[in-house]
């Protein structure tokens, strides 16, 4: 996800924590059931740490995204930056227009 763009990274995130929910609450309707094996018992408790890593992980990203997206619609300079910086980088202004490369 490192070096995403919000958008693309979003939806990632998205389906992990999807697969994640759906995978902890498979585990925890096999051991709903009376006739949970030992065995069946120990993997559970062998992938809860997992679990728990990836929850975390999951929710870290979703509020540092929302912290960024806060920041950026804030009312400080950021947003103004970030324009600026697409346009030096593209070379062409929002409207899809050259921009002028003197500075005055």
């Amino acid at each position: 996800l490192r070096h995403l763009h919000i958008g693309q990274a979003l939806p990632v995130v998205t389906d992990k924590a999807k697969r994640l929910f759906e995978r902890f609450n498979s585990i925890k309707n096999k051991g709903a059931g009376d006739k949970t094996h030992m065995t069946d018992m120990k993997s559970m408790l062998n992938q809860m740490p997992n679990y728990k890593r990836e929850e975390q992980n999951c929710t870290a990203f979703v509020q540092l995204a929302e912290d960024c997206y806060n920041l950026y619609n804030s009312g400080t300079a950021v947003k103004q930056i970030v324009h600026l910086e697409q346009e030096l980088a593209t070379g062409l202004n929002e409207k899809g227009e050259p921009i002028d490369s003197k500075m005055s």
